[in-house]
């Protein structure tokens, strides 16, 4: 079976699906453990977000890769009249770091491809 899920309504689409449902389930168990690190990288918080949720129940360390760094966090970022958003205001207490750099800057060149 073939399956993309994108767009709007992904959590509802997952929950939708008994296999991706339940890899769900589990990451939201591991990241529930004790002294867990998540490192994301190029993700936008803007969906249904088990992140958000393990977060507020637990000791997750963060640390953001992206290229617009924690700011990912704060959609009000650019706001006029300047107060951190919600989705800020829940998650910055968990972040340990962040990263502008892009992936590239930060492994090198792929080793894989270069002849010995």
């Amino acid at each position: 079976m073939r399956m993309l899920i994108a767009g709007i309504n992904k959590g509802a689409l997952i929950g939708n699906q008994p296999l991706l449902s339940w890899y769900r389930q589990l990451f939201s168990e591991y990241l529930a453990r004790p002294d867990t690190w998540l490192m994301v990288i190029g993700y936008s918080f803007s969906d249904d977000n088990v992140i958000i949720d393990a977060a507020s129940g637990s000791q997750l360390k963060l640390f953001i890769v992206d290229h617009v760094g924690i700011d990912v966090l704060d959609k009000n970022k650019d706001a006029a009249i300047y107060s951190p958003g919600p989705l800020f205001t829940k998650l910055s207490r968990y972040v340990t770091g962040a990263s502008r750099r892009n992936l590239s800057e930060i492994f090198g060149r792929d080793r894989s491809r270069t002849k010995s």
